[in-house]
């Protein structure tokens, strides 16, 4: 589904990619991870085309960056961030009509509904977020984006903050939808089955791109080979 061919991209004197290449397929739950500063995030915000720093080849469902049409992009995809990008001033339900507006989708309250079930989110609707915990605004912000039904999402650090019941949680509904993840986490110890393929980042190179399924028949887990490869 998206291809970037011949990235390259330094910051600050320093080379993060180097004439590196990466498939991110339909239907697929990629894990991107690698030590910090490796350009985890960088390559995240790259591929959702919220930034446009490096110099790539960028191929979306057959299509070079230049001949997208960025509107009908942006439409297809959500982004959660890692550092919670809610309105504290809005209440929680008022967060989530806000964002099914900004997603140009209709708000179904059943579905909303579905989800905080879903997430295990107990929260009063009408309530201030600002009150929230940390793990109960990821999750929040999670919801939002899944109200927009995306074709693709990116998650940066999506299960920061929540507990071990949650992040439980939160990897089985990810793994029910229909639409393409790229995750980036280091909170991938034990989940295995959930991944489908695997990105280590180390010095400025895409040092493994895997599937999952090839690193199990190898009789070895994804922190098994992580290990290996960092």
């Amino acid at each position: 589904m998206i291809e970037m061919k011949h990235i390259n991209l330094s910051f600050r004197d320093k080379d993060l990619f180097t004439d590196q290449e990466i498939k991110i397929g339909s239907g697929k739950i990629t894990l991107i991870t690698g030590e910090s500063g490796s350009g985890k995030s960088t390559l995240l915000f790259e591929l959702a085309r919220l930034t446009d720093y490096a110099n790539k080849e960028y191929i979306y469902e057959n299509e070079k960056m230049s001949d997208l049409d960025e509107e009908s992009f942006r439409r297809k995809i959500a982004f959660v961030f890692q550092d919670c990008r809610l309105f504290n001033d809005l209440s929680v339900i008022q967060n989530i009509e806000f964002f099914s507006q900004l997603g140009q989708v209709e708000f179904k309250k059943d579905k909303m509904m579905n989800l905080l079930d879903e997430l295990d989110l107990n929260i009063d609707l009408n309530g201030e977020v600002k009150v929230l915990s940390g793990g109960q605004k990821q999750r929040l912000l999670i919801l939002c984006c899944m109200m927009k039904d995306p074709e693709i999402i990116f998650l940066d650090e999506p299960t920061t903050g929540m507990d071990l019941e949650s992040v439980d949680n939160f990897w089985k509904l990810l793994e029910k939808q229909n639409f393409t993840s790229v995750v980036v986490t280091h909170d991938f110890n034990q989940i295995d089955h959930f991944f489908t393929k695997v990105l280590i980042l180390k010095n400025g190179r895409i040092a493994a791109h895997e599937s999952v399924e090839e690193i199990h028949k190898a009789g070895k887990t994804i922190e098994q080979f992580y290990r290996e490869k960092v």
